[in-house]
């Protein structure tokens, strides 16, 4: 029986008045998000390139400062993971739980960040892979947003986009509900391997050349994760059904195709044109799926299809026309010689016209109508200045030109700036983004611009408070973290952990011997050894301190603790499951694995996963 869909979005569908039976069925999908009171949980996953090209024109210290900034946006409700990548990937910040310890703790990691080495992208889709698994297992309420930023080819590890490409579609299958972005810095990155990996993960394709476009970008990210009220909605067509964009389609019934439109922001629209195979009999419904974030439930209904209104009609048809100019941004973006230069020149004199015409039918100062005016007036400006030019010296402008294509088509993501070519007064805001989005965006620049953080008066952020969907568990050892059952052995901080949550810590604590688990636990500023506790009062001290106190951060550290109690390791450790804990690793109690009871009950080493 189909559920009615969620308050929060509203969906409609249209076929055009007077249709000949024998003509193609073309339904018309219009998407809006609704307003709501409160704002989307979140777990925000940042991909970050570390290889010594980010090093260039202060490439990584953009990024980091636009993340220091956009950070402030996360409460206590969302949760934080930086995974950065060169020669291999390091999960730096495991889930962090963004509250003012767990701010503080990824503000000093990310002063700790430094460049070096190659580019392996697809170690950094292994550990993004483990961390969703993760995620989805603790945390299944969350929103899980995935932002890769990197400034060239992959050149290490897998570099065939094919395979590539493939990892993100068996993470996207085992985790549908997760969404990347994909940002390259410059222009020198594989437009082709970040544009596909976006599609199939419903996510949006960037691109950013200067502190203020990293900024804007990572604002908007972070904005409309927030702000998000419905994942990753899918329309099922008849098979053979065509569309005008690049979206993810797969076959998922006998006679059904899955069209992924991705996530719904508040207060958005979402248009789409389906074009479905020839049929004697029309489609009188069309099927939807969609999981509500408010409500944290999965809807799968059918809803009518109704003859469009003139109004419907005229958006229709802005529609088509953004698809028309879409093309031409393509055909421009993947320019193969200057004979057809006069040609596109052409058909963007003709879209021009069209453009114009709309202006008088509807308002003029429609921010859809002036982006598609500006458009239209860069691809003629690049256009003109190809003329004489080998074609690889466009290469930076055919990207730009690609960028804004998959931009305009879908009607999301943050459109790119073109070198040299001065942006029309007449665009004073993005036509697609949420307004939430548009908030952080704008103040991310600001940011970026003054180099401190700029609140706006103006914005009034009391109907943002979080919902009550997923609220922050107790910091007590023993209602808040499960721990397992003692080791047969005595010694070792996780036997003595469980024992203190039971109330059955012994006093004088045994001494740890040499050969076992030697650990220390994190203090306000320092680490101290297990071989110096000496009573049952003093761990009961250090042990609330650890368990209520910011952890501590050490330069050695790949991972930090997800804030709250945590274990650090102050030596390579090898469980019995195969997992490895590498020197400097911190982890919280809540997530370790079984510890064993002695060094010399464990298996041989493995050869250390890279």
């Amino acid at each position: 029986m189909p559920t009615p869909m969620p308050q929060a979005i509203q969906i409609s569908a249209y076929d055009t008045i007077n249709r000949p039976s024998n003509q193609q069925q073309r339904i018309f999908l219009k998407v809006q998000g609704g307003r709501i009171e409160g704002r989307t949980p979140t777990h925000f996953i940042c991909l970050l390139d570390t290889s010594g090209s980010m090093e260039t024109e202060s490439r990584l210290q953009n990024c980091i400062d636009s993340l220091k900034y956009v950070a402030r946006f996360l409460t206590d409700d969302d949760y934080f993971t930086l995974i950065t990548f060169s020669d291999s990937a390091h999960i730096r910040a495991h889930i962090v739980q963004m509250d003012e310890v767990g701010k503080a703790s990824i503000l000093r990691l990310l002063d700790q960040t430094r460049s070096s080495g190659s580019t392996n992208l697809g170690s950094a889709l292994e550990r993004l892979t483990e961390v969703l698994r993760s995620c989805t297992e603790h945390f299944p309420a969350l929103k899980q947003g995935v932002l890769l930023l990197t400034d060239g080819y992959v050149n290490m590890g897998l570099v065939d986009t094919n395979s590539l490409t493939n990892m993100v579609s068996d993470f996207m299958t085992e985790f549908p509900r997760a969404s990347l972005t994909a940002v390259g810095y410059g222009t020198e990155h594989n437009v082709q391997l970040l544009n596909e990996m976006s599609t199939r993960a419903t996510g949006t394709y960037n691109i950013v050349r200067n502190r203020d476009d990293v900024a804007s970008v990572f604002g908007a990210v972070m904005g409309s994760l927030v702000s998000c009220v419905g994942l990753n909605l899918r329309v099922l067509a008849p098979r053979g059904t065509t569309i005008h964009e690049e979206r993810h389609m797969e076959d998922v019934e006998e006679t059904l195709a899955a069209i992924s439109l991705g996530d719904v922001y508040a207060e958005t629209t979402t248009t789409i044109e389906l074009a479905l195979p020839v049929s004697p009999i029309p489609l009188t419904h069309i099927r939807l799926q969609v999981y509500d974030v408010l409500s944290r439930s999965a809807y799968d209904t059918a809803i009518e299809i109704q003859s469009e209104t003139d109004e419907i009609g005229r958006e229709r048809a802005l529609y088509c026309l953004r698809q028309e100019i879409a093309k031409l941004l393509r055909e421009v973006g993947a320019r193969t010689s200057n004979t057809s230069i006069p040609w596109l020149l052409g058909q963007a004199n003709t879209l021009n016209e069209k453009v114009e015409a709309l202006m008088v039918s509807w308002e003029a100062g429609r921010p859809i109508l002036q982006v598609l005016r500006q458009e239209i007036y860069e691809a003629k400006t690049i256009l003109e200045r190809m003329r004489d030019r080998p074609l690889y010296e466009a290469t930076e402008d055919m990207t730009i030109m690609a960028q804004h294509a998959r931009y305009l088509s879908q009607g999301s993501g943050t459109r790119a700036t073109s070198g040299g070519i001065v942006l029309s007064q007449a665009v004073t805001q993005d036509p697609f983004m949420s307004p939430f989005a548009r908030h952080v965006s704008g103040g991310a620049v600001l940011s970026a611009r003054t180099d401190h953080e700029t609140e706006d008066p103006a914005f009034d952020s009391a109907h943002l408070t979080p919902p009550p969907l997923l609220r922050t568990p107790p910091r007590n050892v023993g209602s808040a973290i499960p721990l397992p059952p003692p080791p047969v052995r005595h010694g070792g901080l996780r036997r003595m952990a469980a024992m203190y949550a039971d109330g059955q810590l012994p006093s004088p604590i045994p001494d740890v011997e040499e050969d076992e688990f030697p650990t220390s636990l994190p203090g306000d500023t320092t680490h101290l050894s297990t071989s110096t506790i000496r009573s049952s009062a003093e761990f009961v001290e250090l042990f609330n301190r650890a368990a209520n106190a910011e952890p501590v951060l050490n330069n050695r550290m790949d991972d930090i603790p997800a804030g709250g109690p945590a274990i650090h390791i102050e030596q390579p450790l090898f469980y019995p499951n195969g997992q490895m804990a590498a020197g400097g690793v911190a982890m919280p109690l809540s997530m370790m694995p079984p510890l064993p009871r002695r060094f010399t009950d464990l298996p041989p080493r493995p050869a250390p996963h890279t």
